[in-house]
């Protein structure tokens, strides 16, 4: 069991990935309300979306910033050190 529920962790990183490519400007502009992602990607529930930004953040591909004064804490998605290699991957896969 532990290892398909990695397998679907690292299934999401991968989608959330994906929808960041997309948004892209927005992303590495603004940077995005890790709320609003989960129904942006549609992955199901905030506790999946969480556990794939989990995984993405321990790869250093996003980095999770606090929002200052709210209650409960709010978090905005930027890139990390390792997005740019990340998105350049997968522009290089997809243009193939």
């Amino acid at each position: 069991m532990p290892d398909r529920n990695k397998a679907k962790v690292e299934q999401d990183a991968n989608r959330v990935v994906s929808w960041l490519a997309d948004n892209r400007a927005e992303f590495e502009e603004r940077g995005i309300n890790e709320d609003s992602l989960a129904g942006a990607v549609e992955i199901g529930g905030v506790d999946q979306v969480r556990a794939a930004i989990d995984r993405l953040e321990n790869r250093e591909v996003v980095v999770r910033r606090p929002v200052a004064l709210t209650s409960p804490p709010k978090f905005l998605l930027t890139p990390g050190r390792t997005w740019s290699v990340v998105r350049d991957k997968l522009s290089g896969a997809q243009s193939v």
